[in-house]
C-alpha cells in the first residue's frame, strides 16, 4: 500500500511540474565586434568564448563576417571537422571591403581567423561561424597577433593608418639595379617600417627574369594609377622580383616611395 501511494504521489508531482522553457540559442556574433584574444591555444582549436569589448579598448580580433551553419546538425564537430568547416567559411574577398582597401593597395600581415561556437554554445543551439581579422607585424615570423585600440573598419582608406596594413619592400643591402631588384635583394615589410618600394598589388608571373625596360613598361599603368590617388608621394616606377613559395617567379610592380627613407 505504501508503495502504491508513493508511486501515485510521484506520478502526480510529475504531472504538475511545468515543462522547462525552451533554451534560446546563444546570440550570434555581429560584424564589427572586437575581442581581446590572448591565449594562443584558442587559435588552435577554432573556438572562442571571449567577450566583446569596445573597439577603442585593447583588442586583437575584429569580426568582419558572420555566416550560418547547418541548423540540423546535432553533434558538435570534432577538431578535424571544425578545420574543414572553417577553411571554407570566411570569404577572403570581403576583407578588402571591410578595410576599404583600394585595388592598388597590397595588404600585409592581415589574416582571417574563423571561429565556431564553443561546445556549450553549440548545445544551446548556436550554429554560426565567426570570421575575424587579425594582424601581425611580421608575416615570416611567429604568429603573434597585434593589439589595436581602434576599429579596422575602413582603416586602409585612412592615410594615417593604411601603412600598418600594406606591403612595402626594404633593400637587403646594396641594389645592383634599383629599378628591378632581384629575388634576394629586398625583404617584405609593413609600409609603416623603413622601406624604399610600395607594392601596388599587381603581380605578374615570369618565365625568366625580364629586362628592366620591359618590367617598367608592364608596371607603368598600375603604378600610375596608384600615384594618381595622391595618397603618397612617388618618385617613379620599379619592379621587385620574387621566387614564390610555389616556385613561380613573379614580378611585383612597385612605386618608389619618395617620402620614406629605407
Amino acid at each position: 500500500m505504501l508503495l502504491a501511494v508513493g508511486t501515485l504521489l510521484a506520478a502526480t508531482l510529475a504531472a504538475c511540474t511545468p515543462a522547462p522553457d525552451p533554451v534560446e540559442p546563444t546570440a550570434a556574433p555581429a560584424i564589427g565586434d572586437c575581442r581581446l584574444i590572448d591565449r594562443p591555444e584558442q587559435f588552435a582549436v577554432l573556438e572562442d568564448g571571449s567577450t566583446v569589448v569596445d573597439c577603442t579598448a585593447e583588442h586583437s580580433a575584429e569580426t568582419y563576417f558572420v555566416g550560418e551553419l547547418d541548423a540540423d546538425r546535432d553533434a558538435y564537430p570534432v577538431l578535424g571537422e571544425r578545420e574543414a568547416i572553417a577553411a571554407e567559411a570566411c570569404p577572403p574577398g570581403m576583407v578588402r571591403g571591410y578595410l576599404a582597401a583600394h585595388a592598388r593597395q597590397a595588404l600585409y600581415g592581415v589574416w582571417t581567423v574563423p571561429w565556431l561556437p564553443t561546445e556549450d554554445e553549440w548545445q544551446d543551439g548556436a550554429r554560426w561561424v565567426r570570421c575575424d581579422l587579425v594582424t601581425v607585424a611580421d608575416e615570416a615570423g611567429a604568429f603573434d597577433p597585434l593589439v589595436h585600440t581602434a576599429s579596422l573598419a575602413g582603416a586602409a582608406a585612412d592615410a594615417a593608418r593604411a601603412d600598418a596594413l600594406t606591403r612595402c619592400y626594404a633593400p637587403d643591402g646594396p641594389l645592383a639595379d634599383p629599378l628591378l631588384s632581384g629575388p634576394e635583394d629586398t625583404v617584405d615589410v609593413r609600409c609603416d617600417q623603413p622601406h624604399q618600394y610600395r607594392d601596388v598589388n599587381h603581380w605578374l608571373r615570369q618565365e625568366a627574369a625580364p629586362d628592366t625596360g620591359l618590367a617598367i613598361r608592364d608596371c607603368a599603368a598600375t603604378v600610375q594609377e596608384w600615384i594618381g590617388l595622391g595618397l603618397r608621394a612617388s618618385s617613379g616606377v620599379a619592379g621587385v622580383l620574387r621566387q614564390e613559395a610555389n616556385g613561380n617567379l613573379t614580378l611585383r610592380c612597385v612605386s618608389v616611395d619618395a617620402d620614406v627613407a629605407a
